[in-house]
C-alpha cells in the first residue's frame, strides 16, 4: 500500500468496523456461515471471499479460547458448521451448536418485567478476550479485563467499554416507558499507532429492547456513519437466558442477535453481533462479535482488510 494513501484507507476501514452484510449471507443456503445460538462462547464462521481467478478464498477462522469458544470455518462457501462452545443453539444454516460451560440457562417461562430502568451509574468490569488486526499492522489482543463506565442522565444513559487505550466502544441509549432505544455508537481503535474514532447515529422502527421482549420478536435497526456508510437489518430476540456471573450470582438476560447489511462506496464485509442484555436495565451482560471487512482504495486500487473477534462478559451487575 502506498504510504501517502494509507491514512485514507485506514479511515475508511475504521469507519466500516462492526458493520457487515450478514443478513444477505444468511439468506443464501450456499453461504458458509455457521453461527452458534450464542449460549456459549459463541462463534461465527465467516465465508472466504472469491479471489480474482474465481477460486475460493480463505475463510476467517477465529482463535480458540480457553473456555471452549471457537469459530466454525466457512470453508469454500459450502454450508458452514455451527460455532463450537454454544448450548444447543441453531446456527443460521440450521446446524446445532455444541454444549459449552460458558453458556446461559434457557428460561422457558420468564416472569414479566414491569418496565426498564437505567443501570446504576459507576464503574463495572468485564472479562474480555479476542483480537483485531488491519492489513499490514501488528495484531492487537484484548486484555483479560476491560473497564466500563455507566453514566445516567435524565431518561438516557451511556456505556463506555475500554479494553485498554487501543480499543474503546461507547454506546448511547434512551429509555421510555415501553423500552430502550440504541441511539448512537462510537468506536475508538488504534491502527499503525494512530488513533481513529468513528461515530454512528442509530435508530429502530420500534424499541430496540423492551421489557416484554418475546422470543422471535424482530425489529429493524439501522445506523448511519461517515463516508457514505449506512446499515440496516433485523434484531431478533433469541429468548430469555440466565447467565451466572463470576461475581454476584445469576442475571436474567434477553439474548438478541443483530444481523444487518451495510452500504458503502468502497467497503464490503461480514459480521454478526450477539447481545445478552439485563432484562430490567438493558445493561450488556455479555457481547460476542466477529467481523471481517475489506475496503479498496479508490485511487490506488489496493485492498485493506480488517478482522475482529472479541468477547465481553460482565463480572458483576453491581458497580465497583
Amino acid at each position: 500500500m502506498q504510504l501517502a494513501r494509507q491514512p485514507v484507507v485506514i479511515a475508511a476501514v475504521a469507519a466500516f468496523v462492526l458493520l457487515g452484510n450478514v443478513a444477505e449471507l444468511a439468506s443464501r443456503p450456499e453461504t458458509g456461515l455457521g453461527i452458534d445460538d450464542g449460549r456459549g462462547t459463541a462463534a461465527v464462521g465467516l465465508p472466504g471471499d472469491e479471489d480474482s481467478d474465481g477460486a475460493t478464498g480463505q475463510s476467517m477462522t477465529g482463535d480458540e479460547t480457553a473456555d471452549g469458544g471457537a469459530f466454525a470455518d466457512g470453508g469454500d462457501g459450502s454450508t458452514g458448521g455451527s460455532g463450537e462452545g454454544g448450548t444447543s443453539g441453531e446456527g443460521v444454516d440450521g446446524a446445532a451448536g455444541s454444549a459449552g460451560a460458558d453458556g446461559g440457562t434457557v428460561v422457558d417461562d420468564p416472569q414479566p418485567v414491569a418496565a426498564l430502568t437505567a443501570p446504576a451509574s459507576g464503574t463495572y468490569v468485564y472479562d474480555s478476550s479476542g483480537s483485531w488486526q488491519l492489513t499490514g499492522d501488528v495484531p492487537h489482543t484484548l486484555p483479560d479485563t476491560s473497564e466500563a463506565t455507566v453514566a445516567v442522565s435524565g431518561t438516557g444513559w451511556t456505556l463506555r467499554v475500554a479494553a485498554g487505550n487501543d480499543f474503546v466502544d461507547s454506546y448511547g441509549f434512551d429509555l421510555g416507558g415501553d423500552g430502550m432505544d440504541w441511539s448512537d455508537w462510537s468506536l475508538d481503535r488504534v491502527f499503525f499507532g494512530t488513533a481513529s474514532t468513528t461515530v454512528y447515529t442509530c435508530s429502530s422502527e420500534e424499541r430496540f429492547h423492551t421489557a416484554d421482549n418475546a422470543k422471535g420478536r424482530t425489529v429493524q435497526h439501522g445506523c448511519t456513519g461517515p463516508q457514505g456508510l449506512t446499515s440496516a437489518g433485523p434484531v431478533r430476540t433469541v429468548g430469555v437466558e440466565s447467565l451466572t456471573l463470576s461475581e454476584g450470582g445469576a442475571v436474567e438476560t434477553t439474548h438478541l442477535r443483530y444481523e444487518y447489511e451495510v452500504g458503502s462506496p468502497d467497503c464490503e464485509g461480514q459480521g454478526v453481533l450477539e447481545l445478552w442484555l439485563d432484562r430490567t436495565t438493558g445493561m450488556r451482560v455479555q457481547e460476542i462479535r466477529s467481523i471481517r471487512s475489506t475496503c479498496t482504495d479508490p485511487v490506488a486500487g489496493t485492498a485493506t482488510t480488517y478482522e475482529e473477534s472479541v468477547r465481553f462478559r460482565l463480572r458483576s451487575a453491581t458497580p465497583a
